[in-house]
């Protein structure tokens, strides 16, 4: 039984006695697994007169200017950013840079998903969420901080690397969204919890440890389970076993970095456990029926 601990709550079992500093909130509601995809980051010395025309996008840019102003049409509105502010593009939003003074700015792109599915958006924002809404103020320190960190990571790559390109994109995505007033959400996204189902706490383990070659006895420990319990609540939650909802969860992965990233296959492989690109490629085929090769070079932007 527990008790307040200033803040902390006490907890004893079993005659032991430990303090949990933190545990996570939940609220009522559906559950929401938001996924991100990082794309590529370029850092952008626009000229006087620098104009990129009416174009839509398929994924989230953000938008931060170092120096001079930064100004473009979102939806029609026009948008005027100093140094220290940012702006969040979102999907189908139709865009138009429009630079009228020499500035530099940096460009962030990425795709947000559903952990559940590949093909899942995450609707995150309500109808009447105007772009003037999503333009964020007092954000150098927190874009410089994601900035060293993405650096970090590109140029010490290895076969985490690109998962952490994802994490680190996330975590600055949540970091904005903490600025918005709660009406620019969508009712959906204000009304989600984190479910403590076993999918649920499946699928934050798989991607915490999606480039390990995670055992079922490894996954059971980890949830508390016996694995005649965990492959009981798999096969009820997952229609599947547990070692095969892991290899689904894999194969989406890495379809998602075949068709949206640049990321060599074997850097894939490497990163998502697997002994070598050949065992990868045989896996995957078997999964999709189509080898890796096969979604490569998909166009993520189209004309308005």
């Amino acid at each position: 039984m527990g008790r307040s601990l200033g803040g902390h709550m006490k907890l004893e079992t079993d005659g032991i006695t430990t303090v949990r500093v933190f545990e996570n909130p939940r609220a009522t509601g559906t559950p929401m697994h938001p996924k991100c995809s990082f794309l590529n980051i370029d850092v952008i010395d626009a000229p006087r007169g620098w104009c990129v025309g009416s174009h839509t996008h398929d994924f989230f840019e953000i938008l931060h200017p170092f120096s001079g102003i930064y100004t473009c049409a979102l939806n029609g509105t026009p948008l005027s950013l100093a140094p220290g502010q940012t702006v969040l593009v979102r999907p189908l939003d139709v865009h138009e840079d429009t630079v009228r003074a020499p500035c530099s700015f940096l460009v962030i792109k990425f795709l947000l998903l559903g952990l559940r599915r590949s093909s899942e958006q995450l609707e995150v924002f309500g109808p009447a969420t105007t772009p003037s809404d999503l333009v964020f103020r007092d954000t150098s320190q927190l874009v410089a901080t994601y900035q060293e960190r993405v650096t970090q990571a590109v140029e010490q790559p290895d076969a985490v690397s690109p998962f952490l390109l994802d994490s680190l994109t996330l975590t600055l995505f949540w970091e904005l969204l903490r600025k918005l007033p709660r009406p620019a959400f969508s009712h959906d996204f204000s009304q989600t919890a984190r479910s403590n189902s076993v999918e649920d706490r499946l699928i934050e383990l798989f991607q915490s440890r999606i480039h390990e070659a995670l055992s079922v006895e490894e996954m059971a420990e980890h949830l508390g389970m016996s694995v005649s319990s965990l492959e009981r609540a798999c096969r009820k939650e997952l229609r599947v076993s547990a070692a095969r909802a892991f290899t689904r969860f894999k194969m989406e992965e890495a379809l998602e970095l075949l068709k949206f990233t640049k990321t060599p296959i074997k850097v894939i492989s490497d990163g998502l456990g697997f002994q070598n690109p050949n065992y990868f490629s045989t896996a995957f085929s078997r999964y999709f029926g189509k080898p890796p090769s096969a979604f490569r070079d998909i166009e993520l932007v189209r004309p308005s």
